[in-house]
């Protein structure tokens, strides 16, 4: 969401910047996709990349970002940098796209006018986050492709991609740009997400956080179901931490449960079992049903979601607090945002 976004510096900055047409941009995806487009949009960039790379330097850098991302590093040797920029090349030239350029006149096109930086061993992005954007486009590719029933691509996707920590992040941009795209995008990151419920549950919870509402009535009975296979009633498992995770209402009644339970340790240890609280998984009668708790019981689920529900939590916690009539609740909110320095609220 955008309270996420403006709590990180790199997206604060581009949103502060330059935002077209006055649109703000809702997701990190978009945000990283609203930069290159700007370097792209640059004459003097636009000249040498085109002069240099024919127009074809995004593809180049994907290379580069998703050798890096298989490697688990962020630089690339110079050397293994102008191999990659000649096989795209090569493939290109074949296909009667491109002449053969020259892969040293191309990657000092991408480090003087793109992305690219030089460093003592070799060469890397600016900012990680820029790789892991190039490189979300080989996810994107691969469940695409999986969807339509190209095994191989649902190989890889397993095997490769979900099965290695360095893709997380591409995944994630993958599923938030497919999931607001065409059908096919839909139906890729859908694919790309019940993939994932077999491999790693936790990463297949944030891409549903991340992705559209589109992308969740696809997969929403699929994931219902498995969390419901998974859980222990009466437990706060790891499927509770799921469930938190994936921030989508329908697990409410499964964690009101808990969180409205009097014991003060099985709230607790609830509201913290998924790191990153997310309000949202508790509906949208949050306020209605935490008035009907004991004061006590306000103050500590209040003070959790300032404490461990990023931005949203802050400013839902803030919101209920202020139409609360006990002193003591209003008080422990206070101190808790005193703590997170939210001055604002």
């Amino acid at each position: 969401s955008l309270r996420d976004l403006v709590a990180i510096p790199l997206y604060l900055t581009k949103l502060l910047s330059d935002t077209p047409g006055g649109n703000l941009p809702t997701t990190k995806e978009e945000v990283l996709r609203l930069f290159v487009a700007e370097i792209d949009r640059s004459a003097a960039a636009h000249e040498v990349l085109q002069s240099a790379a024919a127009g074809f330097h995004g593809e180049m850098l994907s290379a580069i970002a998703i050798d890096a991302t298989v490697a688990d590093s962020v630089t690339v040797s110079e050397h293994r940098a102008r191999s990659l920029i000649s096989d795209v090349a090569g493939r290109l030239v074949r296909e009667g796209q491109m002449a053969a350029p020259q892969p040293d006149a191309v990657l000092a096109a991408l480090v003087s006018h793109h992305l690219l930086v030089r460093t003592a061993s070799g060469v890397e992005f600016q900012h990680q986050q820029f790789q892991e954007w190039f490189a979300s486009h080989e996810v994107e590719a691969l469940m695409r492709a999986a969807a339509s029933g190209d095994a191989d691509a649902r190989h890889r996707l397993r095997t490769v991609v979900l099965n290695a920590h360095a893709w997380e992040e591409a995944v994630l941009f993958a599923c938030e740009r497919a999931s607001r795209g065409d059908a096919d995008g839909v139906a890729g990151a859908a694919t790309l997400i019940l993939e994932a419920l077999t491999v790693d549950p936790m990463l297949a919870a944030a891409a549903i956080y991340r992705s559209s509402d589109a992308l969740w009535s696809a997969v929403k009975d699929r994931v219902v179901e498995f969390a419901g296979r998974w859980h222990t009633p009466k437990e706060i498992d790891r499927a509770v931490r799921f469930m938190i995770k994936t921030g989508r209402a329908e697990f409410a009644d499964i964690l009101w449960s808990f969180i409205a339970d009097p014991d003060d340790q099985v709230y607790l240890k609830t509201m913290r079992a998924g790191g990153r609280f997310r309000p949202s998984v508790l509906g949208s009668d949050i306020a209605g049903r935490i008035s009907q708790l004991p004061p006590k019981h306000r103050s500590h689920l209040l003070s959790e979601l300032v404490t461990y529900g990023g931005i949203e939590g802050i400013e839902t916690a803030t919101s209920i607090a202020l139409s609360d009539n006990d002193i003591d609740v209003k008080t422990s909110v206070a101190e808790a945002l005193h703590f997170r320095r939210a001055n604002h609220q």
